[in-house]
């Protein structure tokens, strides 16, 4: 270190990132600065610029940092609550009126074909909003994103028993519901569509159990029901409330946006959770 200090004149000029900058734990800076965006303890950062050298001493190791000049510190803004930017739904919102973070999260399997990137929202109750490309799954719309879903969770809270006019192919599409929503889940089933619980489902056409809904230019459909809960070999029904919204995305015809809640055990009431999604949508600049 010490012969480097002596024999390197001032004026020599360094490439001090190449390839992948500012990459820290293999995350770069851009995907940090994503991953704050809705996070309230992270509206800002502070951003520290040195000189800093370590001494190779082998291979992948290093000796002690050496600070060759005094650090700068800055304090950055990274969002604020009247223009949120929110890359993975591709909307900016204004989030005034939600008090809580909205942090990333991941659904499915990289490489499996159904590997999505979202946000969620607890406030007592898990919120699940996702944008879907319809370039990414051939022949998607909006219509068939609702189809999809209704039609899953008929066969998950039938255990996959369903009706002829119910029957559905379920590869279709390879969306993570089970990972978004819980469906599927084992222990906690949607209590309307279950043969058991109500028996007029079975005549019923699947499509109609939506109300059809619209928040200025996104349009598209709203699903509620009650919830069961399977535990040993008993159903026990209403122990919780769900409520999906499927719509259009506002600016970009390439996305499908849906927000939800998680199905499981919850005390709120379909008013709750209709207020806080609604609330969030209506945040949704268009």
């Amino acid at each position: 270190m010490e012969d480097f200090l002596k024999n390197t004149p001032a004026n020599k000029k360094f490439n001090v990132f190449e390839g992948e900058d500012f990459v820290t734990r293999d995350n770069t800076l851009q995907t940090m600065l994503d991953n704050a965006k809705g996070l309230e303890a992270q509206k800002n950062i502070t951003l520290e610029i040195g000189f800093i050298a370590r001494e190779e001493t082998g291979y992948k190791e290093y000796g002690p940092k050496v600070q060759l000049l005094e650090p700068l510190f800055f304090n950055v803004p990274v969002w604020n609550d009247k223009n949120l930017f929110l890359p993975f739904l591709d909307v900016s919102i204004d989030k005034t009126n939600i008090k809580e973070n909205i942090g990333l999260i991941h659904a499915g399997t990289p490489g499996y074909g159904d590997y999505e990137t979202g946000y969620k929202v607890f406030n007592g109750i898990s919120y699940k909003i996702f944008a879907f490309e319809k370039s990414a799954y051939q022949g998607l719309s909006v219509d068939e994103l609702a189809k999809d879903f209704i039609y899953k969770a008929t066969y998950g809270s039938n255990w996959d028993k369903v009706k002829s006019n119910h029957q559905y192919d379920t590869n279709k599409y390879k969306f993570p519901w089970r990972n978004i929503n819980n469906l599927f889940d084992y222990d906690y089933k949607i209590q309307d569509l279950s043969y058991n619980e109500n028996k007029e489902l079975k005549s019923k056409d699947l499509m109609s159990l939506y109300q059809k809904v619209e928040f200025g230019k996104m349009k598209g459909y709203s699903f509620q029901a009650n919830i069961f809960e399977f535990k040993d070999q008993k159903r026990i029904p209403n122990v919780g409330q769900f409520k999906i919204y499927i719509l259009n995305h506002p600016t970009n015809p390439d996305l499908i946006l849906m927000i939800c809640n998680e199905i499981q055990s919850n005390k709120a009431t379909i008013q709750d959770l209709d207020t806080f999604i609604q609330t969030f949508l209506k945040s949704i600049k268009q």
